[in-house]
């Protein structure tokens, strides 16, 4: 979570920064622009001095003319009017990402100081060139009265001849000066717009972000009211689930069944937990990631902290904005809280979800299976059926084969010398009917829930009839 917050509290971090470098570049500017006007003053004075002390009025003339008009265009063109240019193009640029008022109030007044600062330098250089002019056409007096009243030509040649080239090498030499400061701030001005395009580049970031949140949100509260839909359904078949949960619990195979899809569950939770391990594995790489990028920015504080020693002067000036920032950065800690709690609420909930879905899923699949119970249950019901019919067949199989055997006793009674015969075959009948009569109870006692097999009976009576079979031919013989 802190992690978190110092992400989100870098881009304007980043803004301040900025900041303090445009106002500490334009400070090094002034400074700059000073120094070279200061050089230029001195030099124009020695330029009236040498004139005084009896140079040539026309070539002093002539240099002091050329040396003034680089001055004013360099102090106007290079110095002053691109870089304060690209400045305020910066400093729209941070007024947009801001959008507040004072702020622009703030910058304008900078941008109006800044402009009169170097209006009055300006000023002050055609001013100091105007009194090189004044004291070069003061030499040119001088100089016409020394022609007048001297006759030596060759010493007037020989001081004619030596200092053009001197103040040439000065101008020279002032102008790779000025060259070499205007090169240094354009690198400076390409460093700041490359500085100003990344932070824009974070900032169109951090709203994109913002705005998918914004969108999931919306997906999040929808799909809440599809889960709680889904919810009444689930409960609606909670509650059939439950009539046949109930009339399942008196079956012992069922028990089995649902020991097993046990195993199974326990199974597919080893499973899950190997898929928790990876998801911990992803996010404790994600962790090391932002712990690297978080000393990333903690060597970019470090640089800053290093410019923050040059931008001492600037801090005093800018005093007052940090003050009416705080209550924003305040108000921004408050939302990014709320945003916090709401993310933990969305957590929260993606985790119930979770867990319903997981249940239903559970719940679904022993439906299923209860209804291919139910199926085959059906399809036993339907061969118990089956088998009860074929046992009636038997047993009027079993009775036609009685009666054509009691007619044959009835016959054998007729007969002389076969009267103990008859007796035997009754007293086997009657073992027959009340084997019959056994096997009945036995039936209906302890299958008296139909699920006796269909062969149990017949083959108790096909076996009792042929032990009774066997008795009369042994006794007949």
């Amino acid at each position: 979570m802190h992690q978190m917050t110092q992400s989100q509290s870098d881009p304007e971090q980043l803004k301040r920064e900025h900041l303090q470098l445009l106002k500490e570049l334009r400070q090094r500017r002034m400074q700059r622009c000073r120094r070279l006007a200061g050089r230029y003053n001195a030099s124009d004075a020695e330029k009236s001095k040498s004139a005084k002390l009896g140079q040539h009025p026309e070539l002093h003339h002539h240099n002091s003319t050329t040396s003034n008009i680089p001055v004013a265009q360099i102090f106007q063109k290079q110095l002053f009017i691109s870089p304060c240019s690209d400045c305020s193009d910066h400093d729209t640029e941070d007024e947009d990402s801001f959008s507040t008022g004072s702020v622009e109030q703030l910058l304008r007044k900078i941008n109006s100081q800044l402009e009169a600062d170097t209006a009055a330098l300006v000023e002050s250089t055609q001013a100091a060139t105007k009194g090189v002019t004044t004291s070069a056409a003061c030499g040119k007096k001088v100089m016409m009265r020394s022609r007048r009243t001297s006759a030596g030509g060759d010493n007037h040649r020989n001081g004619y001849s030596g200092t053009p080239d001197f103040e040439n090498g000065v101008i020279v030499k002032q102008r790779k000066e000025l060259q070499l400061l205007v090169s240094e701030l354009r690198e400076r001005d390409t460093e700041l717009n490359e500085l100003v395009n990344s932070h824009q580049k974070q900032l169109s970031n951090w709203e994109a972000d913002r705005k998918r949140l914004i969108v999931l949100e919306e997906k999040l509260r929808q799909k809440d009211q599809e889960l709680q839909e889904k919810n009444g359904q689930l409960k609606s078949a909670m509650s059939r689930l439950e009539e046949s949960v109930k009339q399942s619990e008196e079956r012992a195979l069922q028990v089995q069944e649902l020991q097993k899809q046990q195993d199974r569950l326990q199974d597919e939770s080893a499973g899950l937990r190997g898929t928790c391990e990876e998801l911990e594995d992803t996010n404790y790489q994600l962790d090391r990631r932002l712990r690297e990028t978080s000393a990333q920015l903690v060597q970019v504080e470090t640089r800053a902290g290093q410019l923050e020693q040059d931008v001492h002067t600037a801090a005093q000036n800018l005093h007052q904005l940090l003050h009416r920032l705080k209550a924003s950065d305040a108000s921004r800690k408050e939302l990014q809280s709320q945003q916090e709690e709401q993310r933990q609420e969305n957590e929260q909930l993606r985790a119930e979800i979770r867990k319903l879905a997981g249940e239903s899923r559970d719940l679904l699949r022993v439906n299923e299976k209860l209804q291919q119970q139910t199926e085959q249950l059906q399809k036993d019901c339907q061969l118990a059926a089956e088998r009860e019919r074929r046992k009636d067949e038997l047993v009027q199989s079993q009775r036609l084969k009685q009666e054509r055997t009691d007619a044959e006793l009835q016959q054998l009674r007729g007969i002389p010398g076969a009267n103990e015969d008859s007796d035997r075959w009754a007293a086997a009948s009657k073992r027959l009917g009340g084997r019959e009569s056994s096997s009945g109870r036995l039936h209906s006692g302890h299958y008296g829930n139909g699920n006796l097999p269909y062969y149990s009976s017949s083959l108790d009576k096909s076996v009792l009839y042929s032990k009774d079979l066997r008795d009369y031919a042994s006794d007949l013989a």
